[in-house]
């Protein structure tokens, strides 16, 4: 009965000791980072497709490199923005980042996100609101919304609304009264 006891004893005093730790939950990314995921963004009159073509991993963070193509006049481009724990930014010269979304965001988080290098000249105020529903034709999301003025010397020259959805992105935007919806999201084999 005693070496019971002690047993038991003995077990108490060991088992948080020996228990396994706790994994660390990894903070949602909310921009696609695998190379070959395409996906595309439309509104009334345009339609934007969007493959991520190269992702290089360093210290934390990942830079993506997306190609875009647009519907009308051979539109094509080549956008960089770079994820990590911290939110998404893009990238311009090798000096600027612009904080697209700063993680986390609780309702009422403010930051400026200077464009072009050159402050005031070209930058968006962003504030953080809640995490909405947002229904698209690619699917139901949770997204953090993001309101943005636009600002140009000082003065606003426009509005727009991001939602950002963990691995997806952006799943919808007003900009300035033209909102764009993703259509359709297909995650690279990676």
């Amino acid at each position: 009965m005693r070496s019971g006891v002690l047993g038991l004893v003995a077990l108490t005093v060991l088992t948080p000791v020996l228990a396994a730790p706790v994994p660390k939950v990894a903070a949602p990314v909310y921009y696609p980072t695998t190379v070959g995921t395409k996906w595309v963004m439309t509104s009334d009159k345009l339609r934007m497709t969007y493959t991520v073509t190269a992702a290089e991993e360093k210290d934390g963070e990942t830079e993506v490199t997306i190609e875009s193509e647009v519907n009308w006049k051979n539109g094509q481009g080549e956008d960089k923005r770079v994820v990590s724990k911290d939110g998404v930014f893009g990238v311009g010269r090798p000096d600027e980042r612009a904080v697209f979304l700063k993680v986390p965001a609780k309702k009422g988080d403010k930051w400026v996100a200077e464009r072009h290098g050159t402050p005031g000249l070209d930058e968006w105020a962003c504030t953080a609101g809640e995490l909405e529903k947002v229904k698209v034709p690619a699917g139901e999301f949770d997204a953090l919304r993001v309101d943005t003025e636009v600002r140009a010397g000082g003065k606003v020259t426009g509005r727009m609304t991001f939602w950002f959805a963990a691995g997806y992105g952006i799943v919808k935007k007003d900009l300035s009264g033209d909102v764009w919806v993703m259509e359709s999201f297909e995650k690279g084999k990676r």
